[in-house]
């Protein structure tokens, strides 16, 4: 791709290549471990994005993340990159980032995998942390976000969220009679998707 070849010569012009290296180290570990097709625009973003938050430590500035918090519960595999990252930098360029850097680094692998811009994954957590937020109160749950049950229910919000926010319909052609079965076994839960279907309606009309 000759665009991609061009910005990446531009990135290899102003950053040291010790860089290039902990950003390659990273990707490869985040290629096992998340198990994802990855795109390879991180390459640049990554390399440039810790390149520039070392220099940022060295010169006495912290940015903080004001989306620490949901990263840590609604990507917790991508933020486990983010943590490992931490270590990486800290072993071969001898700088102790904070946590905040975690996240934003855990975000660079959200966006390579969805290939969407960092604004629609903000409107995603933001809609799945309105949706959570629904259930939590409607059915008066608390959740256990260390529980594979609760990562698969994220999982299934953060994709049922993009549908919603592309204004897509999933098609599905199969019988009723499970649903209504599942309704009328579940009912509690069945009103709590109705006060959610309710909300979406209003809210993003959809």
């Amino acid at each position: 791709n000759k665009d991609f070849s061009m910005k990446f010569q531009e990135i290899l012009l102003d950053i040291p290549s010790k860089y290039l290296e902990v950003s390659n180290c990273i990707i490869e570990r985040a290629k096992k471990y998340l198990d994802a097709e990855i795109d390879d625009n991180i390459y640049i973003s990554l390399t440039d994005h810790i390149h520039m938050a070392v220099k940022r430590y060295l010169d006495g500035m912290q940015v903080p993340n004001p989306l620490l918090l949901d990263i840590k519960r609604f990507y917790n595999k991508e933020y486990e990159i983010g943590c490992q990252a931490l270590e990486i930098i800290k072993d071969q360029l001898k700088v102790e980032l904070p946590e905040d850097e975690a996240g934003f680094i855990a975000f660079h692998f959200v966006n390579a995998q969805q290939n969407l811009e960092s604004s629609k994954m903000v409107d995603i957590m933001k809609l799945v942390k309105e949706i959570t937020n629904i259930v939590k109160y409607q059915m008066g749950l608390d959740f256990d976000e260390e529980s594979v049950y609760y990562y698969r229910f994220i999982t299934h919000l953060k994709y049922f969220a993009r549908r919603v926010l592309r204004q897509e319909q999933y098609e599905d052609n199969s019988s009723t009679d499970l649903a209504e079965i599942i309704f009328a076994k579940y009912e509690e839960a069945y009103r709590c998707a109705c006060k959610i279907g309710d909300y979406l309606s209003r809210k993003y009309h959809y």
